[in-house]
This record gives structure tokens, C-alpha cells and sequence, in this order.
């Protein structure tokens, strides 16, 4: 199968962009050490922000894990905003090193959509 994106996410290419011209700017400046450092953190958003191919199974009825990352949670939870029904809820908390690529677990339409915002809280620690 041909790749359709690039194996960078494009939230990342600003991160990525300034980091590498600022790497670049201080080895024509001669700032050897602030070089190495902004062309280290290049490389980290670049891993940080990496899409690698996934393998998908043939089988539409199949579903595949969203992200990276550990299962934290696996309960049953009432969602109130669109079918006001119980439903299983599967927590993922991603670590630093894992790929922030989050992706569609089974072939659906999304009916709806809703911005919650939230606070930063510990990741793995569900309460």
C-alpha cells in the first residue's frame, strides 16, 4: 500500500521548522553547542511528531487500538451527549516515546462531535 501522508504529522512542522532553522542560525553564528542543542530538539519533535505506517487487518468488522500507549482503564460509563447510553469506555495514556498519532479504531461515520475542555492532569493516573 502507497503512503498517502507524510511520515511526519503536520501539527509538527512548526516545532520541527523552528528548531532546525535555529539549530542552522547558530552554526552560521559559530554557536556551536546552542547548534547541537536546537538540532537535538529538531530531532526529538521529529520523533515526537512521527506517523509511521500502521497494518490495517482486511476484515471491516475489525478493530484496531487508536494509539500507542498502555491501557490505563476499562469500565463501563454512561455517555450523556449524543446517545445517552452505557457504553464501554477504554482509557489510553500515552507516554513521551510513544507515536501521538491517534487514529480511527473501525470504519464509522462520525454523526457528531464536542469540545470539552480540561485541565492538565497526570495521565496515568485515571482519578
Amino acid at each position: 500500500m502507497k503512503r498517502k501522508h507524510p511520515p511526519v504529522a503536520s501539527e509538527g512542522f512548526l516545532y520541527i521548522g523552528i528548531c532546525a532553522f535555529l539549530a542552522w542560525a547558530a552554526a552560521m553564528f559559530g554557536y556551536t553547542w546552542v547548534s547541537i542543542l536546537f538540532a537535538v530538539l529538531t530531532l526529538c519533535n521529529l520523533y515526537f511528531f512521527r506517523d509511521p505506517e500502521r497494518d490495517i487487518p482486511g476484515d471491516p468488522r475489525a478493530l484496531v487500538s487508536p494509539a500507542d500507549g498502555k491501557v490505563m482503564l476499562v469500565d463501563e460509563n454512561v455517555e450523556k451527549d449524543f446517545l445517552d447510553t452505557s457504553m464501554k469506555r477504554i482509557s489510553i495514556s500515552l507516554a513521551l516515546y510513544n507515536c501521538h498519532i491517534n487514529r480511527v479504531p473501525i470504519k464509522a461515520k462520525v454523526a457528531g462531535s464536542k469540545h470539552t475542555p480540561g485541565s492538565f492532569h497526570i495521565a496515568n493516573m485515571p482519578d
